[in-house]
């Protein structure tokens, strides 16, 4: 008579389970900048670039243009990654491209592997906001654990500065050129 090992039975049940997280698909969110991110790291990540949000000086129509080069945002990225102990996504790296914010890594579980998450930043109620293009590891869309951290990188660097307008300054514009990302501000009445 055969009998089963609970063993392989096990073992199968884990390789069922990995295999449906590596493919639900997750939802597309949008992500309103400033949210609060739940790592602690958010604070001290986005002082990297709150000053150029803060002082902005306004033109003669009452409107600026605040540019953030890629590699200011990699530095303020860096610094969230070094203060969390959030360690799901490794070596995160930021890049612009075609008009998006590409945030590349690696992790090595549940399946080791490149992660690739694009953003198109746009603003709407004159608040910053993210919509997640794409988000895959190694060719499978990326769990959702995983697209909540990579969302947590950008909410807690750009997202969170850019919600340090002085008062009756508000967001109107935002583009994403090459190596720069260019943020639109204008007086209201």
């Amino acid at each position: 008579m055969y009998t089963w090992s609970s063993k392989p039975l096990f073992c199968l049940f884990l390789l069922i389970f990995a295999a449906l997280a590596c493919t639900n698909t997750p939802t597309i969110p949008t992500t309103t900048a400033g949210q609060p991110v739940s790592n602690g790291a958010g604070s001290e990540a986005s002082a990297v670039l709150e000053p150029l949000f803060a002082n902005v000086q306004l033109d003669g129509n009452n409107q600026a243009t605040i540019g953030i080069t890629q590699a200011e945002l990699q530095t303020a990225i860096d610094v969230a990654q070094t203060q969390s102990n959030q360690t799901m996504i490794q070596n995160l790296t930021v890049s612009f491209v075609d008009g998006q914010i590409h945030l590349a890594g690696t992790i090595t579980q549940p399946i080791a592997g490149n992660v690739l998450v694009i953003f198109r930043p746009y603003v709407a109620n004159n608040n910053l906001q993210f919509e997640v293009v794409s988000a895959d590891v190694a060719g499978v869309r990326l769990p959702n654990a995983l697209l909540a951290s990579a969302t947590s990188a950008v909410n807690s660097t750009l997202g969170q500065a850019a919600t340090q307008l002085p008062p009756n300054i508000i967001l109107v514009d935002v583009t994403v050129l090459t190596g720069s990302l260019q943020v639109v501000v204008q007086k209201t009445n």
